[in-house]
Formats: C-alpha cells, structure tokens, sequence
C-alpha cells in the first residue's frame, strides 16, 4: 500500500497535490499532518478532496492542539469524508495540551512524548496530532493490506469500529468513537 504524507501552504495547490499523490503516485492513504484554527476551508479544497473520495483514497488529518492555541478542531480534519484524530496521553486520556475537541473526531491515538524521524538521518521527541495522523493513516494502510476488498469507508469503519471507547460512551468531542487499536483494526473480524 502507497501512504503519503502531504503538506502545502498555498490552497491553490491543494487539488495538484492530490492528484499528484493519487494518479503519478498510487496513494490509498494520505496523512495530513497540518491543523488551522478554522472550521472552513478555501473553496479550492473541495475538488482535491472530491478527487480523493472519488479515487477511493483515504485522507487523516491532525485535529489540531490546545497547546498551540486550536481549542476546536480545524480544517483540513472538519472536512466530510476526511478521518480526523484527536490525541491520548500515555495513559490513555484525553491529552490537554496535544489534542483539541470537537464533533469531527473519528478516533484518538498517541500524541504525547513522541519520537520520529527527522532529515539528516536524527530523530526528534514532539507532541500533538500531528504525530498522531500518521499512526491512523498506518493503520488504514495495514488495514488495506489485510483487507484489499475494502473501500477506504470500510477502513474508516474498521478503525472506528475497533477503537475502545472512552469518555462519554459511544462516539464524544474528545475521543471520537475511542482510542485506536492497531491490532484489532488489522487483525478482529467484524460483523457486516
């Protein structure tokens, strides 16, 4: 499966990057590890995600961080279709600082105390969503893998699915439909 992490200032060329992404390259997933402090989006975003959702591609956005000041969760992840995540802290609530709330969320994941990859061959420790995106776009492509009859909604639903619920029970602002099980979305078999 083909994930690909896209990241773009200028709206213009969102609908480029999408295509990009989707015919020259064969993604099935795009992460977007990129957050505003607006519930709208440039009007030039809705062909690219339209393409998105017409080439069955799947798209997780960041929701966004209370630290950085984002108390609601913020396009791109407030766009229908797009799978929106939230963040956890180590064990296993509702981060403050590396999460924000909001009707969007689909399901949170990790979002404290992360570390990654960095240019140069170093890695670096961050926190919030957008350290979190990319663990559920993973997963959807794990999902893909195991499951290469499904739609990119029946991988959402997998995700969604398996998620444990926490907070208010069933889906909530802040944890969505729950916390993501990586196992459990690959591997569990689930009723239709």
């Amino acid at each position: 499966r083909t994930l690909i992490n896209l990241f773009f200032e200028d709206s213009t060329r969102t609908r480029t990057s999408f295509e990009l992404a989707g015919k020259r390259l064969g993604a099935d997933v795009i992460n977007m590890s990129v957050g505003s402090d607006s519930t709208s989006w440039p009007q030039s975003w809705d062909s690219a995600f339209a393409y998105a959702e017409e080439k069955d591609v799947l798209v997780v956005a960041a929701a966004g961080n209370r630290g950085s000041g984002l108390n609601q969760v913020g396009a791109p992840a407030t766009i229908p279709g797009v799978v929106s995540v939230g963040g956890v802290d180590r064990s296993g609530r509702a981060s403050w600082d590396s999460s924000s709330q909001g009707i969007s969320i689909a399901v949170a994941g990790p979002s404290e105390d992360m570390v990654g990859a960095m240019p140069g061959d170093g890695y670096a420790q961050w926190s919030g969503t957008s350290a979190t995106a990319p663990l559920v776009a993973g997963t959807a492509a794990l999902v893909m893998e195991q499951h290469p009859e499904l739609t990119a909604e029946q991988v959402t639903q997998r995700i969604v699915k398996t998620a444990h619920d926490a907070g208010e029970k069933g889906k909530d602002p802040i944890y969505g439909y729950g916390v993501l099980d990586v196992r459990a979305a690959v591997l569990d078999g689930l009723a239709q």
